[in-house]
């Protein structure tokens, strides 16, 4: 309901409300505690309860199994010990297909060792999930928040995109800031062809993120390009959108605010080429050059809040 009445009055007040609440909802951002949490310790945190995350501590408690050999005596007289053993194997394996196999009984020890596992990974859970329900929330409010006010968020585009762009490397964050930077689409790519700023946002999430995590976490169709011939194919079409825009008189700072993450991840990739960095610059200064007619100070503004 708070987040509901936020979204309500953001969009009603937007100049009102929009930048105070903004305000409240970076303070609550907390990347370093994101980015603190460890891909298998956000593997832990999504493992049920009572169920072990890390199998081959599970194989190493087992280890210390008893040979189960039951009532096998070595000195019978009817049949060896070997032809008893594998009876008991045999019947096994009969017990397994009929999907009535017992489940080892554990010693006092494997007991205590397997609980002691628990314990430690249920600890680990009880810390990820307090992050991940804090993150839930803060990025449940930018949604809200992006969706309600639509193109009047414009101005505050860029402020969130830098908030929020570190956060796609932690495990924890990372499908909460993807869907907000994706969410940010319609309002940045409005006038485009339907997936031409989807791409441009998967693409952005590619170079910035894990690979294993975009491996698992992305829609499969958003990854059967190559990633170079994406860059070079993106940036191109980047260039020549940005021509079309200019001839129109269409072109707005925020669009540059939104790709900005996308071009630093590509100058400092290490196949970035020298026809990558050109177009990108050429990209960057038509945006200057259409923008700073009206707001001398922009150039100054974008160059200082980007530094670095």
């Amino acid at each position: 309901e708070q987040i509901s009445a936020i979204s309500l009055l953001c969009s009603m007040k937007p100049n009102l409300f929009l930048k105070s609440f903004l305000q409240i909802a970076y303070e609550r951002l907390q990347p370093a505690s994101y980015l603190l949490v460890s891909k298998r310790s956000y593997e832990i945190m999504k493992t049920p309860p009572g169920e072990i995350y890390d199998k081959s501590v599970l194989e190493t408690i087992l280890k210390h199994e008893t040979k189960d050999t039951g009532n096998v005596k070595r000195e019978s007289k009817n049949y060896s010990y070997k032809e008893q053993m594998a009876a008991r194997e045999l019947e096994k394996e009969l017990a397994a297909k009929q999907n009535k196999a017992t489940v080892p009984q554990l010693t006092k020890k494997q007991q205590e060792m397997l609980q002691q596992q628990l314990d430690q990974e249920q600890a680990t859970r009880d810390i990820v999930k307090k992050i991940d329900e804090d993150a839930k929330n803060v990025f449940e409010i930018f949604t809200n928040i992006v969706k309600s006010t639509q193109e009047l968020f414009i101005p505050y585009l860029g402020e969130l995109v830098a908030h929020i762009w570190p956060t796609l490397k932690s495990p924890v964050a990372f499908n909460y800031a993807k869907d907000l930077y994706i969410a940010l689409v319609p309002i940045v790519f409005m006038n485009d062809k339907d997936t031409f700023g989807y791409a441009i946002a998967y693409l952005a999430v590619r170079l910035n993120s894990d690979p294993s995590t975009v491996q698992q976490q992305l829609d499969k169709c958003w990854l059967q390009e190559d990633l170079l011939a994406a860059i070079e194919r993106l940036l191109a079409c980047l260039y020549e959108n940005t021509q079309q825009a200019k001839k129109f008189n269409q072109l707005s700072i925020a669009r540059l605010d939104y790709c900005l993450p996308l071009f630093q991840n590509i100058v400092i990739h290490p196949k970035c080429t020298n026809e990558w960095t050109t177009s990108i610059l050429n990209i960057c200064r038509e945006y200057f050059s259409a923008v700073s007619t009206s707001d001398p100070d922009v150039r100054f503004r974008f160059i200082r809040e980007n530094a670095g």
